[in-house]
């Protein structure tokens, strides 16, 4: 009896284990599956971030542009010789390049950030100001920065966007202001990246829109008015990452940031497709 009882205890627990290392193995495989679904080839830190742009793109030809900003080049163009479009602005503005340089690869775009407000007065961007002056053919100009990490007060973003748009109109250029994205500060990528592994996509991948667009609607409000004013399009582009209640670090399985406030080459070409659409 005792032997039986033994036997029935071993037998027990070998079915348990097996049992257990049946459901491990298949969360496993299901897990991996899960993870490779994503595209996790969309996440670059910025260090390979610019490498992807030194390997793919151009440095500016123009050499008061062509200077870095920290580590980093501040100017990319997409070809070589003269180029169609034009983003300036913080690195906000450099993370739209790669999507914007391929909707208008025919065109070519340039690209040129510092890190700080586009502003008539920044001495930051005269470098800039001074290359439109000197190019007689027709550009297109797309002004951003990162609104939310800013923060200029709405006489400064009013006053400074303004007499921008104005002095670049006079030059007979077109203007187009990009609007903010979300901001996930308080969410990195590397959280993101740990919780999507643990199946758990939901939290530290997203943002109540409410949330963002309580901090970016005055942001918003005096953009469109400076549009409207100035009769310069105003594109608002955070419906790229946001549906009606949450904006997201992934969208349609795909992951579209490599940091928590920068996109990458994936994120870049989705937000632009917004841009190309509402041109």
């Amino acid at each position: 009896m005792t032997s039986l009882k033994k036997f029935t205890l071993t037998s027990g627990l070998y079915l348990l284990l097996c049992l257990c290392f049946g459901i491990i193995v298949i969360f496993t495989n299901g897990l991996d599956g899960r993870v490779k679904k994503f595209n996790l080839k969309g996440f670059k830190t910025n260090k390979e971030y610019f490498n992807h742009l030194q390997d793919n793109y151009f440095l500016c030809e123009n050499r008061k542009l062509n200077t870095n900003e920290g580590l980093y080049p501040q100017c990319f163009q997409s070809k070589r010789g003269s180029v169609k479009n034009i983003i300036f602005g913080d690195s906000h503005s450099n993370h739209l390049f790669i999507g914007l340089a391929n909707h208008l690869h025919d065109k070519g775009v340039l690209s040129y950030y510092k890190n700080s407000i586009p502003d008539i007065n920044n001495s930051d961007f005269f470098p800039m100001i001074e290359y439109l002056q000197k190019h007689k053919a027709k550009l297109r100009v797309f002004i951003t920065f990162n609104f939310l990490l800013r923060k200029p007060s709405q006489i400064n973003l009013s006053e400074g966007l303004t007499n921008l748009i104005r002095k670049i109109k006079s030059m007979k250029h077109e203007v187009v202001i990009i609007g903010g994205l979300p901001d996930f500060r308080i969410y990195t990528v590397d959280n993101c990246l740990k919780n999507l592994h643990a199946l758990n996509l939901d939290n530290n991948c997203t943002l109540e829109l409410s949330d963002f667009l309580d901090e970016y609607k005055p942001y918003s409000s005096s953009l469109g008015i400076i549009a409207k004013n100035e009769n310069t399009a105003f594109v608002e582009i955070y419906e790229a990452l946001c549906d009606k209640l949450t904006c997201r670090m992934i969208r349609d399985d795909k992951l579209l940031f490599r940091d928590d406030v920068h996109l990458n080459e994936i994120g870049s070409l989705e937000v632009s497709k917004i841009i190309m659409k509402k041109l």
